[in-house]
């Protein structure tokens, strides 16, 4: 139900949260700072659907798209009964791709300066080919 164990541990939940408070406004209640879980930021994140679900629609619809979540995820989620039931499908949803794409981006991510040896050439005087022959 929550992200999956390989994008579980504590590194990526500290900087899906950090994205959810800046992103999507959502404060979870942490207690005393070392209970951080899944389930209590599901919640925080959960509660500022429902309100986006009662009073600005189009601006949850438009940060689908931005977060880039499948319109078939969307609608499964928005098939549920309640407000409540798809708050909290929809902040399943949207916290499966925030713990992707930071488990994605640092897959992916290069060493500072790495770029420059994609460059690289060997500029010594008279390395490589198309030099003088004698």
């Amino acid at each position: 139900m929550f992200p999956p164990p390989e994008n579980g541990d504590r590194e990526n939940f500290v900087e899906t949260r950090a994205v959810l408070v800046a992103n999507w406004g959502v404060v979870p209640d942490t207690g005393t700072g070392e209970d951080l879980n899944w389930k209590l930021l599901r919640e925080a994140l959960a509660e500022r659907i429902a309100w986006l679900l009662r009073y600005n629609p189009d601006k949850l619809v438009n940060a689908m798209y931005v977060l880039d979540v499948s319109e078939s995820r969307y609608g499964r989620a928005m098939q549920e009964r309640s407000t409540e039931a798809k708050s909290l499908a929809l902040a399943q949803v949207i916290l499966e791709r925030e713990s992707e794409k930071i488990a994605m981006r640092k897959k992916y991510a290069r060493q500072p300066g790495a770029y420059l040896a994609d460059f690289h050439e060997d500029t010594t005087p008279g390395a490589g080919s198309g030099g003088a022959s004698s």
